[in-house]
């Protein structure tokens, strides 16, 4: 008969009882399972009303019992009764003869009967007066029997001394499901309900399984599975797919669960888990986890991953999607804080023997919206009296490679801002902040940076070694660079060392400091110092500038302005008069000119000169002569002044200065310079000097112009600190 609405395939029916010689102590009710699929033969997920019949005929045309169960649930086509419930199931029912069951739903009956084995005709031994009786078999009619239980002992024991106490085999070629064993229990009490139980004793040496489960499957189309597990519970009890569970007994490596998935095409799982739950409770695709007990080292989960192809290899491969606004964790790794050994929320450790890269750890990011993307975030909280890093990268090398402790590299094809690195410090807490501390330490004869930075820029942009910049908050000394060197090798030592290099017709600056104050402080452009150790020339500054065309070259540039009533210095010098050496506020030296002053020039204290003090004279011809000075062995003065004759006679009342002593004067010549008289000056005319003048003045104008309006750039590109989350985003 053809199925119209319903199909059905019957599970297990078991009839609950204990045995008696007591009518009254034997249930008159039967457990039944049954599957409803539809008519493409899909399961039903419905609650549907039955009418079940027990009949003398597989036609069901006479029958002996009927019942109606409405309001039974299905799901995943699977539904269970207890036949007899509802209207009690009388023994005479089951005679001897074969019995067949019939099921209707909505007044359609099934595809056809079910016969009626073994169990249910328990109810047969009401008439087994004596156990002679039931051993002589003369109430047995088994000449039509499907199913026959050998070497049974009691209502639950099957037995075999050799080979399968039990064997459960079903073939046929319908679309329904087959069952070689099918299980079901049902407990409406406390105790525990095993829907099957299988134990192994622990004698012998072989293999032992408490079950053990192979399936074989051709089909291109339908999953194979060893063991499918499922577990419904509706209150508010877990729910366990699978339980599995070895004790302590024993020193052989213990395994909760040993799976291998072997393939040769498709994705091949070990272990494959699958989490779902439609309300707000807490879904793992998989949940793993080791108990405190022993010493060894415990893995809540270890996972390994090998290839010999050209395919990436996952040790662990993590994936997770969340299509509303909740986090969304590729992996989360956490530890409790108990214990007093080192604690990783995450240790990798990558091995490489080829010229490929190695990472210790990758992180890759997405985020197609306006949500911040981070490759990589690291944070720890405030708990605790030991040191805390957000990242500690340690790198090791022993190949001629460069080493990376810690390597960035940011890229943005817009115009966003792009940074290799960004570190930040909170404002909390009263120790030492650093935005960034890098220790280099190194025993060869390379350079040993302990910071280096790179920028490049191909187009119009400024380009930056580093810029470093600190906010006008606070009252304490601020340093846009504070920079320490020291050494006690032979070798130069450098507070600071800037170079700079530019072929085209911009300014470079090896070094460019600015420094702004709103209060009374003191600013400082750069300050530069050196310790007082070693042997070696110490120097504050050292600054070379090289050119090679007509325009200047400058060593050292110092413009000082002031637009209020203090002083402003272009260059100031001290030296203070400590130590045994000769102290010099400011050396020169030039084969030209030593040093070049437009201007008064005020000195006080004694001025000694090893060469000649000339005056340049401008004579008829046009040319600039030299005039030297009167040189004298002691501190003279003299006077001049204007009188009249009279009479071949005069009168000068001398400066009561000059008549404190009689003195008299004697002139000669120097010697090396008896010949020279009205000597050209060999250096530049003064003519010259002013236009030289002009021109510095020009450039100095002009560079202090570019100061301004680069100060007033670096001002407004002024980087924004962008305050980072405290603690994980989530939490």
């Amino acid at each position: 008969m053809k199925c119209t609405n319903a199909c059905w395939i019957v599970g297990l029916a078991l009839v609950a009882f204990w045995p008696s010689l007591a009518f009254g102590a034997i249930p008159q009710s039967i457990n039944y399972q049954g599957r409803l699929i539809d008519a493409v033969g899909a399961p039903v997920n419905d609650t549907v009303d039955l009418v079940f019949d027990i009949c003398a005929d597989s036609l069901c045309s006479r029958p002996l019992w009927e019942e109606s169960q409405t309001g039974v649930i299905v799901k995943d086509g699977l539904f269970a009764v207890l036949l007899g419930s509802i209207t009690p199931i009388p023994p005479s029912v089951f005679s001897g003869s074969v019995r067949w069951l019939s099921i209707s739903k909505d007044g359609v009956a099934a595809s056809r009967a079910l016969r009626m084995v073994s169990m249910p005709y328990a109810y047969r031994s009401l008439l087994a007066d004596t156990a002679y009786y039931a051993k002589s078999g003369a109430a047995t009619d088994c000449s039509d029997c499907e199913l026959i239980f050998v070497n049974s002992i009691g209502p639950d024991s099957v037995i075999s001394s050799s080979g399968s106490a039990f064997l459960g085999k079903t073939s046929g070629s319908s679309s329904s499901t087959l069952s070689g064993v099918q299980g079901h229990a049902s407990n409406s009490s406390t105790g525990s309900v095993n829907g099957g139980y299988f134990t192994t004793s622990d004698s012998g040496t072989g293999v032992h399984f408490g079950v053990r489960a192979e399936v074989a499957s051709s089909s291109p189309a339908s999953a194979a599975y060893g063991v499918l597990a499922n577990a419904n519970h509706s209150s508010g009890g877990d729910a366990y797919g699978g339980s599995f569970s070895a004790n302590s007994g024993g020193s052989g490596t213990h395994y909760g669960i040993y799976a291998q998935g072997l393939g040769s095409s498709n994705p091949a799982y070990g272990i494959y888990g699958v989490g779902s739950s439609n309300s707000n409770g807490v879904t793992y695709g998989g949940y793993l986890s080791a108990l405190s007990g022993g010493t060894g080292v415990h893995y809540g989960l270890r996972a390994e991953g090998y290839g010999a192809s050209g395919v990436s290899s996952y040790g662990t491969f993590g994936l997770a999607e969340n299509t509303s606004s909740g986090n969304a964790y590729g992996g989360w790794f956490e530890t409790s804080s108990s214990g007093t050994g080192l604690h990783y929320g995450i240790r990798t450790e990558s091995y490489g023997s080829s010229s490929a890269a190695t990472y210790g750890v990758m992180g890759w990011a997405s985020n197609t919206s306006t949500g911040t993307v981070y490759g990589g975030y690291f944070s720890n909280n405030t708990g605790g009296t030991g040191t805390h890093y957000g990242v500690r990268a340690v790198s090791s090398a022993s190949s001629s490679a460069s080493t990376y402790g810690y390597y960035g590299s940011g890229s943005n094809t817009s115009t966003g801002s792009v940074y290799g690195g960004y570190f930040a410090a909170s404002s909390s807490g009263t120790g030492i902040h650093y935005g960034v501390k890098t220790v280099s330490d190194a025993s060869s004869s390379s350079p040993n940076y302990g910071f280096h930075s790179h920028a490049e820029n191909g187009s119009t942009g400024t380009v930056y070694g580093g810029l470093f910049d600190v906010s006008d908050l606070g009252t304490g000394s601020h340093y846009g660079v504070y920079s320490q060197s020291s050494s006690n090798s032979a070798n130069d030592t450098y507070g600071i060392l800037g170079t700079a290099s530019n072929s085209s017709t911009g300014t470079v600056y090896g070094v460019n400091g600015t420094a702004t104050s709103s209060s009374s402080g003191n600013t400082i452009g750069g300050a530069f110092l050196t310790s007082n150790s070693g042997t070696g020339s110490h120097t504050g500054v050292a600054s070379w500038g090289y050119n090679d065309d007509a325009t200047s070259c400058t060593g050292v540039y110092g413009l000082g302005q002031n637009t209020g009533s203090g002083d402003a210095y272009g260059g100031y010098f001290v030296v203070p008069n400590y130590g045994t050496g000769t102290r010099y506020g400011i050396y020169a030296e030039g084969p030209t000119l030593a040093a070049f002053f437009r201007g008064t020039v005020w000195v006080q204290g004694t001025l000694d000169v090893a060469g000649d003090k000339n005056a340049v004279v401008k004579v008829d011809n046009g040319e600039y002569r030299l005039v030297s000075c009167q040189e004298s062995p002691e501190v003279w003065f003299e006077d001049f002044g204007e009188g009249q004759l009279r009479e071949g006679q005069f009168h000068i009342d001398l400066d009561p200065s000059f008549l404190q002593s009689f003195s008299y004067r004697v002139v000669t010549k120097r010697r090396g310079y008896e010949d020279v008289r009205l000597a050209k000056s060999e250096g530049p005319t003064p003519e010259q000097l002013k236009a030289q003048s002009a021109e510095v003045q020009t450039n100095m104008e002009k560079e202090r112009a570019k100061m301004e309006e680069e100060r007033s750039r670096m001002a407004k590109e002024k980087p924004t600190i962008e305050k980072e989350p405290v603690g994980q985003e989530g939490e």
